[in-house]
């Protein structure tokens, strides 16, 4: 089917969510939590942010993230873990996204 189309009130909740998200790359950010920001439930989240995004909630997170990792893997030797729990379930995303791992990144970006 084709994508819903967007009210401006979900436009500008979505437009504040990714802020927040991009703002709080190391907290937690469940689709329960963002929804709950957005003020909308869960399913209409995931649908509204495929269709301005053209992605899921849980994705787009998983990116911004790994996009923060590599500005800080270019600019610090501090560990990082932003907003995952275990470095390893880190360091394999990270693998995972770019083919390498973050130490490798690191390396290689030095």
């Amino acid at each position: 089917g084709s994508a819903p189309s967007l009210s401006k009130e979900d436009r500008a909740a979505l437009d504040d969510l990714s802020a927040h998200i991009n703002g709080n790359l190391a907290g937690a950010l469940s689709c329960e939590e963002l929804a709950r920001r957005a003020c909308m439930g869960q399913t209409k989240l995931k649908a509204a942010f495929k269709a301005a995004y053209g992605t899921s909630p849980a994705a787009f997170v998983a990116d911004a993230r790994i996009e923060r990792a590599i500005e800080l893997l270019n600019s610090t030797d501090e560990p990082i873990a932003l907003g995952y729990r275990k470095p390893g379930a880190f360091a394999e995303a990270f693998r995972r996204r770019t083919g390498v791992p973050p130490s490798a990144y690191r390396r290689r970006s030095a």
